[in-house]
């Protein structure tokens, strides 16, 4: 057991130290998602709330997106639904996970939340026939940080990945 100058156990050292190595790329995760948290976010309160925005005033595209059948999935509104996705990204990105965990646990999240926001925004392209610009930014940052974690080629034991890591 490797033992610092004060005498401390320092073996979690060696797992945050790997954190470290990889941080730019988990850092720049953890960003988009709380850019899309924040969009999520507001589009909640507006929902709770009531209140008006200048792209969701009555009679707009984000306002038709907003009043449709789609805006709640069981009962909840999607923007909340944004909320919880985007807050289980930034945990994943910012949790000190082994770096093979991190990887598909990202990649687990950003896969659904991807599919998602191509649901949502084909529903609001052939279904509603209006478009939301804060939805469109939330998908966008969503497509992203797929992009992202496909690029980063997550591997898990026994599964062969034959394409070269270009992000690492």
């Amino acid at each position: 057991m490797a033992r610092g100058e004060t005498g401390k156990d320092q073996s979690g050292d060696h797992r945050i130290s790997r954190l470290r190595e990889r941080h730019p790329f988990y850092l720049a995760i953890a960003a988009l998602g709380l850019i899309g948290l924040g969009l999520a976010s507001y589009l909640t309160y507006l929902d709770y709330t009531g209140v008006q925005d200048t792209f969701c005033r009555e009679g707009s595209g984000c306002d038709a997106v907003r009043q449709s059948e789609y805006a709640n999935l069981l009962g909840i509104p999607v923007a909340l639904w944004g909320v919880i996705g985007y807050a289980a990204i930034i945990a994943t990105a910012l949790v000190p996970l082994s770096y093979r965990l991190g990887r598909l646990c990202l990649l687990g999240l950003a896969t659904p939340g991807f599919a998602f926001s191509v649901s949502l925004t084909c529903l609001e392209l052939f279904m509603i026939h209006d478009i939301c610009p804060y939805c469109t930014a939330s998908a966008s940052i969503m497509a992203v940080i797929f992009i992202l974690m496909v690029a980063r080629r997550p591997t898990a034991p026994g599964i062969p990945w034959p394409r070269p890591n270009v992000l690492e």
